[in-house]
């Protein structure tokens, strides 16, 4: 009986030492105190982001946080990674590729130029077939690398290399120059990477930039042959879009040897050079993936009942406009509002058509051919 209460007696002061020592440790007396260690004091880090750490870029058109490290140190004309695809959707890694170029535009010589609000006087138009919207809906807006569809001349060989001259990097897929049969352009379609396949997606869609503002800058026109009805590009979309005062395939020897000729429209400063020349269209090209929901609004120049109807199906507002000059330059001009628009339609008609699917790669000219010469 003693012995077992010496026992207990022992481990009971085993037991209050070791307590006491703990206190002392993590609470102790006096000026002195040793720092909690921080597992005890901080709290657990968020989960690790596996994607590129962005940095934030400041624009005319806002802030975002989209230029990842890797795309940054890419050196001139490098090969686009494709790990970027898995990190970064068409939008995200089209807006990247832009803002990169902008940089590198304001790193570049200093041209003479007068301030241009490219956000409020400027917009980005894309002319299409009112027969194509079905496709359109159901596809969105595709380039020459995904329909393999143009009625242009063999200058069309140099759209790839074009693209990445205007961009400065090398994007993986496009379509090979040497090649001119088109059945044997479609069987290396056939070949192709799904990688591949996202690079062309990621590859511009033409159109036209149309400056509202009263100054003269050229004699530019619109072409009624390659479309009867014009969408209008919500602001965001210049955020990912390119554009050239002329037909950017006109420009395969200037793209690589004069500053300024690919111009984005994160920077507000209109050329002086450029305000003095005639004769052309200014030329957008939008990186990425494209369709209704980039669209705020749909022109048309006819009363037609029948288009109208058609182009409810989508649910954006429809105007009527007309032709003005200005300045020598053709651009368009509200008259009256055709249709007020209805969001919830196009997400009921796209619906509709999913039991429809349509060969990405059969798909008609979607594209007016003015936008692919």
């Amino acid at each position: 009986m003693v012995m077992g209460s010496l026992k207990f007696n022992n481990c009971t002061a085993k037991m209050v030492t070791l307590c006491a020592l703990l206190c002392l440790f993590f609470f102790p007396l006096g000026g002195f105190a040793m720092p909690l260690p921080s597992w005890w004091t901080e709290p657990p880090p968020p989960p690790r982001y596996k994607g590129p750490a962005p940095s934030e870029i400041s624009t005319p058109l806002g802030t975002r946080a989209v230029l990842s490290p890797e795309l940054v140190r890419l050196k001139e004309f490098a090969k686009v990674p494709t790990s970027l695809l898995s990190e970064m959707d068409s939008r995200t890694l089209a807006e990247a590729l832009v803002q990169r170029l902008h940089l590198r535009e304001e790193k570049g010589p200093e041209l003479k130029g007068t301030p241009y609000d490219f956000k409020k006087q400027a917009q980005i138009l894309i002319q299409f077939n009112s027969k194509n919207l079905d496709q359109i809906i159901e596809k969105g807006f595709l380039n020459y690398h995904e329909t393999l569809a143009t009625s242009v001349s063999p200058d069309q060989d140099y759209r790839t290399y074009n693209e990445n001259e205007m961009i400065r990097l090398t994007i993986p897929g496009g379509t090979e120059p040497e090649i001119r049969d088109e059945d044997e352009l479609r069987e290396k379609q056939k070949l192709k990477t799904k990688a591949e396949r996202k690079f062309d997606h990621l590859r511009p869609k033409y159109g036209y930039v149309d400056l509202t503002e009263n100054i003269p800058f050229g004699k530019t026109k619109f072409y009624n042959e390659y479309g009867n009805v014009f969408a209008v590009m919500k602001d965001e979309v210049k955020l990912r879009t390119t554009w050239t005062l002329g037909d950017s395939i006109e420009l395969t020897d200037q793209l690589n040897k004069k500053d300024g000729m690919v111009r984005t429209f994160l920077s507000n400063t209109l050329f002086e050079a450029e305000k003095d020349m005639h004769g052309r269209y200014l030329e957008a090209q939008i990186w990425g993936e494209l369709d209704f929901r980039d669209i705020k609004a749909l022109y048309v120049e006819s009363h037609h009942q029948d288009l109208i109807d058609e182009l409810k199906k989508v649910g954006l507002p429809v105007y009527l406009v007309r032709r003005v000059r200005v300045k020598g330059r053709q651009s368009l001009v509200q008259e009256e509002t055709l249709y007020q628009g209805n969001r919830s339609k196009i997400k009921e008609y796209q619906k509709s058509l999913v039991s429809t699917r349509i060969n990405r790669t059969a798909l008609p000219l979607l594209c007016p051919k003015i936008f692919l010469n």
